[in-house]
């Protein structure tokens, strides 16, 4: 178990972000889409406040205090974009100065209900932040690497391996033609649902997200995740909405709309949405060696 010493001063947070990788085999993998930037930008948030953040991200997610870049050295205005980006490093080296992060990478959904359960216990945080897209379901994983049902030869390949630990036999269905390969999947263990039990007093924030929802189905989703997992708020978006860039959600609690976020769109558009999040989610809590000047419940979003 990951051993802390919590300081009084400072407040904790526990953020998941990013997505897991569920292995079929050693080389192959299924995954989602999520990239983590928004708990990155929840994360940042907090640490310009003086928090504490464990931060428990799945592989690829965005990382606190990390800037991503691309620059073309062979346009012609690549020493100004340059400037640029060490102009946006240098202000987000100062915004997260006064906080501190660990780092706590993990990979598939087994892992991440293990390590949240252990970094809850034993930091006992103020805040968690379940923004981890888990996976709902994984494979049964092989040893080594799948090959097609006839190698190049023309020859059928040699059966393959299984990992153990053995899981419960598929469900029956019909037979699956030769030249195609089936995957059984199998329920994994939803990471959140361990929090409370690991940390009773921790304010619980769970992420919902749907795809072509109305209002409504995300209040009754959001309603039922809460329930679940005994969640103080849980934050509710469409991915319709995210792939138009929109960074817009609701803020869900007690079975009613909190509030109605807008981040907007454009660059900053992330951080502005993760700002009136850790408005809400964070209010209640100043670290004590954080001047009254320092962001609290209120921030101007227009100097982001």
């Amino acid at each position: 178990m990951t051993q802390l010493s919590p300081n009084s001063a400072r407040p904790i947070a526990v953020i998941t972000a990013g997505g897991t990788r569920e292995p079929i085999d050693a080389v192959r993998h299924l995954a989602n889409v999520a990239t983590g930037a928004l708990p990155c930008a929840i994360a940042e948030s907090l640490m310009a406040r003086g928090w504490q953040v464990e931060y428990l991200h799945g592989p690829g997610a965005r990382l606190p205090g990390h800037l991503p870049a691309t620059i073309d050295t062979t346009a012609a205005d690549w020493p100004a974009r340059w400037h640029e980006s060490e102009v946006r490093a240098e202000r987000l080296a100062r915004k997260l100065r006064p906080g501190l992060v660990h780092l706590h990478p993990v990979a598939t959904a087994a892992e991440a209900a293990t390590a949240l359960a252990d970094l809850c216990r034993a930091s006992q945080p103020s805040l968690t932040v379940c923004a981890m897209a888990v996976a709902d379901f994984a494979p049964k994983p092989v040893a080594g690497k799948l090959q097609s049902r006839v190698d190049s030869l023309g020859l059928p390949t040699a059966p393959y391996a299984k990992i153990e630990p053995e899981l419960p036999p598929p469900l029956p269905a019909a037979a699956v033609p030769d030249d195609m390969l089936r995957l059984d999947l199998y329920p994994t263990a939803k990471a959140i649902d361990g929090v409370r039990a690991a940390a009773p007093h921790t304010r619980l924030l769970g992420f919902k997200l749907l795809a072509g929802a109305d209002e409504a189905a995300l209040l009754q989703a959001s309603v039922h995740l809460a329930h679940r997992a005994n969640a103080d708020l849980v934050f509710a978006n469409d991915m319709n909405d995210y792939r138009k860039g929109l960074r817009t959600g609701l803020l869900i609690a007690k079975g009613h709309v909190l509030a109605r976020l807008d981040g907007g769109k454009g660059e900053e558009a992330t951080s502005r949405l993760a700002e009136l999040i850790v408005q809400h989610a964070a209010r209640d809590f100043m670290p004590a060696n954080v001047s009254a000047d320092a962001p609290t419940r209120k921030v101007d979003l227009s100097k982001l």
